[in-house]
């Protein structure tokens, strides 16, 4: 069951770590009183994919028209049953949103459906009257229910809440008479800790009755069954089945079953497919699917309902393929030069030794009475800078290992500024100074307490290289300033990882908790009078992180722990006036079927958002409602000169 996010209550010590980071205009105080207000910069990391479209496929056979071309994200298409319409998901404007496009004749995408949250996974009613969607707007991923008019935009308050669970219902689809729908959930399935930053669901397929509202489990299996699809006579159901494969979160692996509308017979079609996934019924005897490949690559195939003569569809490696009411199917893929499948071959995420803004940002956002430009940035780690349009970032390296890095936000001018071997790695932590004229960095392991890591600084210029903490045993990581002249980190120089403070020369080191749980992440406010940090402390061993906030004075005081939830909270930082903590929660559940995300874009968590926390008014709000995973946010203040959008 998922848990929300909840406000406050205060604790004596220390908990789960914070990441803050500050921002200076570089103007006089004058100027500063009478210039205008600058928009500021909210950043974080994001899996999500460089670029994919929506493709027409006439046929069977004829090759597919590609129908969409933002430099964006479009997927999950599908067809109206008349075939004049195409509804699918975009991301033009941050957070996932409904799309309508007519296809004879042509015209441009328009938006289907105006809210703040995610809207994707829309199915249509056979009679073409009604579509079904996901939605994040109760705060998790529910099925909604509304009535088809392309020519106009619909608020959500128009829709119908069917599903009402605090756990994740995905991937609905009608069945031929319009009387029920089949979804996938989460609600029954417990959560699989691999380790402190992964943690795996299941999922299993429901019919609802719409007329009673009665939900029916239909699967009882380990892991997810998932994309349900009916085929047209009315009589069977195809999904794809993790059942009896090896749960690997690396690498998914999924096979094609079929079963009786009422659950029965229930049986793999075609063994032995690496992973096969999105299941469509060209016909009462055929079923169309996406595999993957043992090198990589994508194909779709199709086979017949007792599993023989299985064939390509059409070339290309396309997913979640949609039938129309005639022939013609649709279908999304990657487009241009900007493989997925080569992205996951390289195991170094979606954009492998890169970094960059997405398309379309950044996207203008209001956080209380505070304009921002929203910045999801590709990349494993990448922190803006308080007084420059520029992003410090690790690049991971393979058996070379890695390299810390300085570019322009989209990836332009970079240099070089530590290369490290592979038993050096700065994954620990990276932050700058709050001049933005040095960057620290951890250098070495930082997940193991026993093991040797140093918390150093660089110049952004390159040079001047200092580690600060030479001579101690352990590890020491995740530095942040503190202050003009403080810096703040975790170390386990004592046996388990707690919080230290030192000057930024290195000297004068203090102790700040000292409890049986584990702290990460520590950040300071601007004015360095507040501490974030992310800890287990109330809960020792669990391996489930909470956001806590304290002063910093001579030590901590005012500890206050922030979210109290059953799921992992991590990477804050603050905003530019303090006033805020902006971190990332698993608060929010999962978006989609975890199978159809990590297969295409490899993420540990694919459950991460960002929130933030309002430190007087004590108020949480979600800033991102979509299924990649996204992390280490820095929100930092405007740059004179920069355009904003």
């Amino acid at each position: 069951m998922r848990a929300s996010l909840h406000l406050v209550r205060s604790v004596r010590g220390i908990a789960a770590v914070a990441i803050v980071l500050v921002s200076l205009t570089g103007l006089s105080p004058h100027a500063q009183r009478t210039a205008p207000a600058l928009r500021q910069r909210l950043a974080y990391t994001t899996t999500r994919p460089l670029n994919w479209d929506v493709f027409l496929f006439p046929d069977g056979s004829s090759p597919p028209e590609r129908i969409t071309d933002d430099p964006g994200l479009e997927y999950d298409p599908v067809l109206s049953p008349d075939g004049r319409w195409v509804v699918f998901t975009a991301e033009k404007r941050g957070n996932p949103d409904l799309y309508v496009m007519q296809l004879s004749p042509r015209g441009a995408p328009r938006l289907l459906i105006d809210a703040d949250s995610m809207e994707d996974q829309a199915t249509f009613s056979h009679d073409g009257k009604r579509i079904a969607f996901v939605s994040t707007a109760s705060g998790n991923a529910d099925v909604y229910l509304i009535d088809f008019d392309p020519l106009r935009t619909h608020l959500l308050r128009d829709a119908q809440n069917v599903t009402r669970s605090s756990s994740a219902d995905l991937r609905p689809t009608f069945s031929p008479d319009g009387k029920s729908l089949l979804f996938t959930s989460d609600r029954d399935e417990p959560v699989t800790v691999v380790n402190p930053i992964t943690r795996l669901r299941g999922g299993e397929i429901y019919l609802l009755d719409l007329k009673t509202g009665g939900p029916k489990r239909l699967t009882h299996a380990a892991g997810w069954d998932g994309s349900a699809a009916w085929s047209p006579d009315g009589k069977h159901i195809a999904f794809y089945s993790q059942r009896g494969l090896k749960p690997v979160f690396t690498q998914q692996q999924a096979q094609i079953w079929t079963m009786q509308v009422d659950g029965s017979d229930q049986h793999v079609l075609v063994a032995g497919d690496l992973l096969a996934v999105s299941p469509e019924f060209l016909s009462d005897d055929r079923i169309a699917y996406s595999r993957k490949n043992l090198d990589g690559s994508w194909e779709l195939v199709s086979a017949t309902l007792d599993g023989s003569d299985v064939r390509p569809f059409n070339a290309g490696a396309y997913w979640g393929i949609k039938r129309g009411a005639s022939s013609a199917f649709v279908a999304f893929a990657a487009s241009g030069d900007t493989s997925v499948a080569e992205a996951n071959r390289a195991r170094q995420g979606p954009v492998p030794q890169s970094l960059g803004v997405v398309a379309d940002a950044p996207f203008p956002r209001r956080i209380g009475n505070v304009d921002v430009d929203e910045l999801p940035i590709r990349g494993f780690t990448a922190l803006l800078s308080p007084v420059r349009d520029e992003v410090v970032w690790t690049a991971p390296g393979g058996p070379a290992g890695s390299e810390l890095v300085l570019s322009a936000l989209d990836g332009a001018n970079r240099r070089q500024l530590i290369p490290l071997g592979a038993a050096q790695g700065t994954f620990g932590g990276v932050s700058w100074s709050r001049d933005g004229d040095w960057v620290f960095f951890t250098q070495g392991d930082h997940r193991q307490p026993e093991r040797e890591g140093d918390v150093g600084k660089v110049r952004r210029d390159g040079t001047d290289r200092r580690i600060l903490t030479p001579d101690t045993k352990g590890s020491d990581t995740h530095p942040a300033a503190c202050g003009r002249d403080l810096v703040v980190f975790r170390s386990a120089r004592d046996g388990q990882f707690d919080l230290y403070v030192m000057r930024a020369d290195g000297s004068d080191v203090r102790r700040l908790t000292n409890d049986p749980g584990s702290e990460l992440f520590p950040v300071c406010s601007p004015d360095g009078s507040r501490i974030a940090f992310i800890s287990d402390r109330d809960k020792p061993g669990s391996r489930l992180y909470e956001l806590y906030v304290a002063n910093v004075a001579q030590g901590l005081t005012n500890l206050t722990r922030v979210t109290t939830n059953d799921v992992q909270d991590g990477h804050p930082g603050f905003s530019p006036d303090g006033a805020w903590v902006v971190f990332t929660s698993e608060a929010g559940g999962i978006n989609d079927e975890e199978p159809l995300v990590q297969s295409l874009v490899f993420g540990a968590q694919s459950y991460g958002e960002i929130y933030a926390y309002h430190l007087a008014e004590r108020r949480t709000i979600r800033l991102t409602h979509n299924k990649w995973e996204e992390g280490i946010p820095s929100w930092e203040a405007g740059i004179p000169g920069r355009p904003g959008r």
